[in-house]
């Protein structure tokens, strides 16, 4: 194993990214005395998971479908250079089964950059993925029993409290 001698980072504008259209990301390499890495070969992958839903300020709301579930996906980036100031653009457009995603999306993007005799440096970036714009949350009060798991008690009215937020 040998030490990284690039820096390698992944920039997004905004707190998350969308699958369903263009979200550019910056790559940018450096070598770690400052230099852009220009011309270098990289390539990664996308490896997506599914992610608490939960929004600021809709605390104690589920804003997860847990009717659904996310089978783990992992998207190739094919080799790519960098241009002369050491940056790549990463689009994250992807086709993601909707009707089996329960809510937020984690993106794990991992880099390699290569020097010319092929050694190589790895990151790890990693941001929420929101497929869809507007989520739906509820609220009730969930009765307790003695070892502390939560329940709706059957045959009793409950007070369902609905909310919406986007991302």
């Amino acid at each position: 194993i040998k030490p990284n001698k690039r820096d390698v980072s992944l920039h997004f504008d905004g707190d998350y990214i969308t699958p369903d259209r263009n979200c550019l990301g910056d790559l940018s390499v450096r070598w770690l005395y400052g230099a852009p890495g220009s011309g270098l070969k990289v390539n990664g992958t996308l490896e997506l998971s599914a992610a608490t839903t939960a929004f600021k300020g809709w605390e104690g709301y589920d804003f997860r479908d847990d009717t659904r579930v996310f089978e783990d996906q992992t998207f190739t980036y094919p080799d790519m250079k960098t241009d002369a100031e050491g940056h790549a653009s990463i689009n994250t457009y992807y086709e993601v089964n909707k009707a089996a995603t329960p809510g937020m999306l984690n993106a794990g993007f991992t880099f390699r950059a290569f020097e010319p005799g092929g050694d190589f440096s790895t990151s790890y970036s990693s941001i929420r993925m929101s497929p869809f714009s507007t989520y739906v949350g509820i609220k009730t009060e969930l009765d307790k029993d003695e070892w502390g798991d939560t329940f709706l008690t059957a045959g009793k009215p409950h007070r369902v409290e609905v909310a919406t937020g986007g991302a």
